[in-house]
């Protein structure tokens, strides 16, 4: 999948050539930077989100 779609692999064990690492967005230790939203928090206020911007966006 790395080669076709330039995604990064989740297996922490895959071994991606220096060339492709290159095209890729984030491999190897760097994926352990990546952040993790929480989104447990925004589930309870996702409707009031949601109408918020469609009254000053949408």
């Amino acid at each position: 999948m790395a080669k076709v779609f330039y995604t990064s692999p989740v297996n922490t064990e895959s071994v991606v050539d220096a060339d492709l690492a290159k095209r890729l967005p984030i491999v190897g230790d760097n994926m352990s930077r990546i952040i993790r939203f929480d989104w447990d928090p925004y589930v309870d206020i996702a409707a009031d989100v949601a109408d918020r911007w469609n009254r000053e966006i949408g």
